[in-house]
């Protein structure tokens, strides 16, 4: 791992972030509440290695995060328009929502589910991360049942050595993991 605990300016951690993430990577970086591990969602060995540092089952799923719905839109089979719209206008935001997965979302990221869960994050550092990354997978920085890392140094401290780079700068304003809802009914999964 690049140790990036020191202040290196953002811009040339982002491209050093994404630069790890398309070699296959596993990158950690500041989300709106805490921080985040990621890898391409697209990379099926990347994705069983995240879940492996996290102890975290594959059946659970994972989010993906992008820049904008239209690089998500291949992964969810189609909603009626005024299910669509209700999630649209939530987004860019700090709102998850579980989709029917189409046949295109590979099933290491939606585990044992007929779904899957997107977002479209507003936080710039993310949108930045995304523009550079594409989707992204988006699931807190910690082992399973422990608390998530809300710092870069936590993030080293959890993961020592194994992760490929660090993004050492501030997450957003929410104190919390952002929320989950189903885009078919609005039913809330996680507060």
């Amino acid at each position: 791992m690049e140790n990036n605990l020191v202040s290196v300016d953002l811009n040339d951690q982002l491209r050093a972030a994404a630069a790890a993430v398309a070699e296959g990577g596993i990158i950690a970086y500041p989300a709106e509440g805490v921080f985040g591990l990621g890898c391409s969602p697209f990379n099926e060995a990347a994705v069983k290695k995240l879940c492996q540092l996290k102890n975290r089952p594959l059946s659970k799923g994972l989010i993906v995060i992008a820049r904008d719905f239209a690089e998500l839109e291949s992964l969810t089979l189609p909603l009626p328009h005024e299910k669509l719209d209700a999630v649209l206008t939530t987004w860019p935001g700090a709102v998850t929502w579980v989709f029917p997965a189409s046949a295109e979302a590979p099933a290491w990221v939606t585990g044992e589910h007929a779904s899957i869960a997107l977002r479209v994050p507003s936080f710039s550092l993310l949108q930045q991360l995304c523009a550079l990354t594409g989707p992204l997978i988006s699931t807190s920085a910690n082992i399973s049942s422990q608390p998530a890392a809300t710092s870069a140094q936590q993030v080293s401290e959890a993961f020592h050595d194994r992760l490929e780079y660090i993004v050492n700068a501030s997450t957003g304003m929410l104190d919390k993991p952002t929320p989950i809802y189903l885009a078919l009914d609005g039913h809330i999964v996680r507060e």
